[in-house]
Formats: C-alpha cells, structure tokens, sequence
C-alpha cells in the first residue's frame, strides 16, 4: 500500500523535474546541465556497490562538467538567470504597446526606404538589462520621427540599439552580444548578428532594417524573416486593438493541456531516480511496538483475553523509506474468518497495514497470539 507521503514526494520531484525543463526549454545548457547531474548520480551509485574507482571517475567527470559550464556557458547561464528574474519582474499595465509597435513599424519601412540601417530591440517578459551594455538613457514616449533620428548618420547613436519597453523608448545606442551561429546569410552583417545574439538569450523581439539592402527582418528566438509590409511588422510585435488574455488563464491552459513531452520526460526521469535512490540509499533495519487488530470474526462471536495486545516488529528496507516511517502508522491484523469457539492460535498474521512497498518484515514477537472466541454477551462481561 502506498502511503500519501510517498506520492506527495514523488510529485513534487516530477513538478520540480517538470519546471526545469519549462526552465531551459530552447538552450542548448539542458542537455549539459542533464549530463552533470546524471555523472555525479552515477558516482554515488558507484560509491554505494563498492566501485571507488568508478566512482572517483565518473565525479572528475563531474566536476569538469561544472567548469565548462561555468566558463563556457555563461551567457546560457545568464539568461537562465534573467528568465527567472522575469516570472517576478511586476508589469505595468498602465502602458499600451500598441501606439509604440505603430510607431516601429512605421520607422522601420521609412528608413529603410532610406536605406538607413536600424536595431530595435521590443522587450517582452525578460529583461535584457545585463545583454543590452552601455547606451544613454531616455525615458520617452516612442514615435516614428524620434526614431527616424535617432538611427541618422549624424546621430551619436545611430550605430546602436534602441530599446522599448511597453509604452517607452528607455534606452538607445545599447551594444548587444554577437550570436555564434555559422550557418547564417552571408549578407546577414553584426546588425543581424546583434539581433540573434540577444534574441537567442531572452524572449525580445528585434527589428533590423539593412542599410544595404532596405529590407526590414524580424527576429525572435533563433528564427527569422523579412517584413513586405508593416502590417506583417506589427502582427509580429503582438496583437493591437485586441485585449490579451490574462496570463494566469493562459498559465493553467498550458499548465493542464500543453507540453506533454516535457510532461512525459518529467515523469521518466523521476521514476529513473526514484528507481535510483531506492538502489543507491542501502539499507536499514529498524524495530516497532505496533498494536494487533483482530478482523472478521464469526457471526456472534468476539474476542475475549488475548495474550498479546502489541507485537514487537523489526523492518528493513531502504535507508530513505525506513527513516522515515513512524511508529504509529502500523497496525498488524490477524483475521478470525477461519477461526473457531474458544482458544485460536494465530501464527501468521494477515495483513501489515500502511508497510511501503520498499520495506519487509524481518520477524514479529511474540511468534504467536492465543485469543479465546466467545459469544459476543459474554465478552462484554469479561
């Protein structure tokens, strides 16, 4: 039988499992941070059946593991971090996008029909104040002419990025990451780069307008297109004129009927470490006073005088289920279905109720209970 505990522990690790997926969901630092955990499980596990080697091997791997991740993932790490720090970031909704997405989409397609290049960068969620570096603060109100400037030539900050946040244009000439992909268009120049570079690490939307070409391309995550109209710019942007739906009606939609891979891996991978820890946790023996219940006697019949009310009882089983369990959620049961009037030896008992799955009984004493089967009446009297 399984008791509530157990299950209550196993979900909150799927749902832990299940948020750090949700978590890293489009980084690559998944299957890395993955991999970390899983060598030093391993090393445990070696540990626990008597490998030292193996053991001291696969946790050197583990540590390199966590060098790399520190040295070499850090930007991942950062946005990691940035995207936690947008579920508690408070927004405004005093502020309407929808003027300032008008706004960019007018200023893209009139520069670049100047062939004037361009970089905007519409925060959504995440912050991007550790990616956007440098820049001059501004604090005003978007509109297509001050946008128009700022990207001029003889702008001081026309080789930058702008960026907007709800209703505001907060910053301009901000310098962005570079992306490291190789497999992008050779005309793609370090606007373009710029642009995947931020957008591969937070949830922004970016607008780049080539001084080259004149087109206008849309970026988000690690994709991207080109614009023919500014309609198309500002569907991109998000819809205007249309309330959004509230984000904890959307939150549980997703909660209850979306990413059912992620679901399922979570599930996977907590029976992997359950099946783990019950293997790697060794074992313990403990011993309990439990009380006896005597079940199913016959018609009219009731117990009178048995030799034992309590059973001595030693268990064992794993370290982590046998610690944790409690001496008052036992009870052993005896059942008097089979039994006779007057004295019943009972040898075995029927039942050990609320035991784990995990943990047996090593042996209960008394090895037996004499109980004496009389007419109901007269048990009362006794």
């Amino acid at each position: 039988m399984h008791r509530w505990e157990t299950v209550v522990d196993l979900a909150i690790l799927a749902i832990a499992v299940y948020v750090f997926l949700r978590w890293t969901a489009e980084n690559r630092l998944r299957v890395m941070l993955l991999g970390t955990s899983g060598l030093f499980g391993l090393a445990a596990l070696a540990a626990r059946i008597d490998l030292p080697l193996a053991a001291w091997l696969f946790q050197a791997f583990g540590f390199v593991a966590v060098l790399f991740l520190v040295i070499i993932f850090q930007p991942e790490l950062r946005h990691l971090v940035m995207r936690t720090e947008g579920w508690f970031r408070r927004r405004s909704s005093v502020g309407d996008p929808a003027p300032a997405h008008l706004a960019v989409a007018d200023a893209a397609f009139a520069l670049a029909r100047q062939k004037v290049g361009a970089l905007l960068i519409v925060v959504r969620q995440h912050s991007v104040r550790e990616l956007a570096g440098g820049g001059v603060e501004i604090g005003a109100t978007p509109s297509s002419p001050l946008l128009q400037a700022l990207f001029q030539k003889n702008s001081p900050l026309h080789d930058g990025g702008v960026v907007l946040e709800l209703d505001k244009l907060t910053r301009a000439g901000v310098l962005l990451p570079l992306t490291h992909r190789t497999d992008l268009p050779a005309q793609f120049g370090t606007r373009h780069r710029a642009a995947l570079g931020i957008s591969e690490r937070c949830d922004a939307k970016v607008v780049v307008v080539s001084e080259e070409r004149g087109d206008v391309t849309l970026v988000h995550r690690e994709c991207w297109r080109h614009a023919e109209e500014e309609e198309e710019l500002v569907e991109f942007l998000g819809p205007v004129g249309q309330p959004e739906p509230p984000r904890v009606a959307l939150s549980l939609r997703g909660l209850v009927f979306g990413h059912f891979k992620q679901k399922f891996t979570a599930l996977a991978i907590t029976g992997v470490v359950w099946g783990f820890t019950l293997v790697s946790s060794g074992t313990a023996i403990r011993d309990f006073q439990v009380p006896v219940e005597f079940t199913n006697p016959p018609v009219g019949m009731d117990v009178s005088k048995p030799s034992a009310t309590h059973l001595e009882m030693r268990v064992r089983g794993p370290r982590w289920a046998v610690e944790t369990l409690r001496p008052d959620q036992f009870t052993v049961r005896f059942d008097l279905g089979q039994s006779g009037t007057g004295a019943t030896r009972l040898v075995r008992p029927s039942d050990v109720v609320n035991l784990p799955p995990a943990v047996s009984v090593e042996w209960l004493r008394p090895d037996e209970i004499t109980v004496n089967l009389v007419p109901a009446r007269r048990a009362r009297m006794n």
